[in-house]
């Protein structure tokens, strides 16, 4: 919402700076990683390790398992 805020005092229109601020912290599984700039890529690592943390199951957690093994794709 803070970053909403602050593209709309840039002079953005409230629409655009929600699409821009939407665009900034959303993470595309596609995107290459490679092309972004160093804080862009900061800011996704961020996002990630925050994602990480909040799906992680923990010793102690209901459902945990030890050593699970998946296949993605």
């Amino acid at each position: 919402m803070l970053r909403i805020l602050q593209e709309v005092q840039k002079g953005s229109p409230v629409e655009k700076a929600s699409d821009l601020v939407r665009q900034q912290y959303m993470i595309d599984p596609n995107q290459d990683l490679n092309k972004l700039t160093e804080e862009e890529l900061t800011t996704k690592k961020k996002l990630m390790e925050t994602s990480f943390l909040k799906n992680q199951v923990k010793k102690g957690d209901e459902g945990f398992q030890y050593d699970i093994q998946v296949n993605f794709r």
